[in-house]
């Protein structure tokens, strides 16, 4: 039975599906959750300078580290004529990191280089600086 309204279709079945047919349903659904929950990835960013942890969700072993280090400040120069210049670039690492299930890991942001001192950036860090570990950049002033 079929009645139709404007932007509105109301189409009538019946409820009885086989049971073959709720099974195949069933297998379709469980495989598709299956996938869905063995590959889901959740992504963590840390954008406020300085020492942080990150706690590891029930179920991953395994994670990928993105860390990049400051930029360093830039150099102001005095006199007739005056030309300054940027610091540098911080470093950038990204790599596969096997971790364990509800273990705390240290970790730390850089802080960028004062502009117009020449500071030097610092690095950024995961576990330990020793661990991974992207640099900070040199400042001009340094």
């Amino acid at each position: 039975m079929k009645n139709s309204y404007p932007n509105l279709t109301i189409i009538s079945h019946s409820n009885a599906l086989s049971n073959a047919f709720k099974k195949q349903l069933f297998f379709i659904f469980a495989f598709f959750a299956t996938i869905t929950q063995t590959h889901a990835q959740t992504t963590v960013t840390y954008t406020n300078t300085g020492t942080d942890t990150f706690t590891v969700p029930c179920g991953v072993t395994s994670i990928t580290v993105e860390a990049w280090g400051a930029g360093a400040g830039g150099q102001r120069v005095t006199g007739n004529p005056a030309a300054g210049g940027g610091g540098s670039g911080g470093g950038y690492v990204r790599t596969n990191y096997t971790v364990i299930p509800g273990n705390t890991y240290n970790l730390s942001v850089g802080t960028g280089g004062t502009g117009n001192s020449g500071g030097d950036g610092t690095a950024s860090w995961f576990n330990s600086n020793t661990t991974i570990l992207a640099v900070g950049g040199r400042g001009l002033g340094t």
